[in-house]
């Protein structure tokens, strides 16, 4: 893998003497530290309401959409 341009420039003022900007930067914990938790039945509802606007979930009160076809029939 190729070396980053900042890596470049780093060790490049390393090696003329000048500060390790790296020395500065603290370690990150080996763990996440943002709070997870799990979603309500009313958030995952709300969720799949935006997520699938277009498609007719159950209980939304509509009971699906009935086609007309109109014209001229073969056989009358």
């Amino acid at each position: 893998m190729a070396k980053s341009k900042a890596r470049k420039l780093r060790e490049h003022k390393i090696r003329s003497g000048g500060f390790d900007p790296s020395a500065l930067r603290g370690s990150a914990p080996d763990y996440s530290m943002h709070e997870r938790k799990t979603m309500t039945k009313q958030e995952k509802w709300k969720k799949q309401l935006s997520k699938h606007k277009k498609r007719s979930l159950p209980g939304n009160g509509d009971e699906g959409i009935a086609f007309l076809f109109g014209g001229v029939c073969k056989f009358c």
